[in-house]
């Protein structure tokens, strides 16, 4: 018979959610920023304003956090039925939920901002990247192997 009961070591520990809260936003930031950089190369002379770098910096980390902490709540209600699962089907399960809190963060960040429902195709899509491989970069390194 499956135990559904659940004990708090079964959880992924305060460091992991951390890391998913705090250091996703990062890695998202960079990969977006990376990916429209690609996409369209600004000037150099834009490239070099320290402070307008530190700008997009920061509000990408702030539109990052939203879906963050959907990532880390998603990934320890989960966590106790997947802890044993192997890698290769991890990744998988991370990729996924990175990109469902991407999505609906993205959507409840700029519905705020702009005061509706508001569901921009560039940037949805952007947030489903960006928290795919956030959530799978934060949440899956160092991890316990299973006993």
């Amino acid at each position: 018979m499956i135990e559904t009961a659940t004990r708090a070591d079964d959880r992924p520990n305060g460091t992991r959610l951390a890391a998913i809260v705090f250091l996703g936003p990062l890695v998202g930031t960079i990969l977006g920023v990376g990916g429209l950089f690609l996409a369209d190369p600004p000037d150099e002379v834009f490239l070099a304003d320290p402070e307008f770098s530190l700008v997009i910096l920061s509000f990408g980390y702030l539109f990052g956090l939203v879906p963050a902490m959907l990532a880390a709540f998603a990934y320890w209600a989960v966590y106790p039925r997947v802890s044993h699962w192997s890698l290769a089907k991890l990744i998988p399960l991370c990729l996924g939920l990175g990109a469902i809190s991407g999505v609906l963060g993205i959507i409840i960040v700029v519905s705020t901002f702009e005061n509706r429902l508001t569901v921009a195709m560039p940037i949805t899509a952007l947030g489903a990247w960006a928290g795919a491989i956030a959530l799978t970069a934060t949440a899956l390194p160092f991890r316990k192997r299973p006993s």
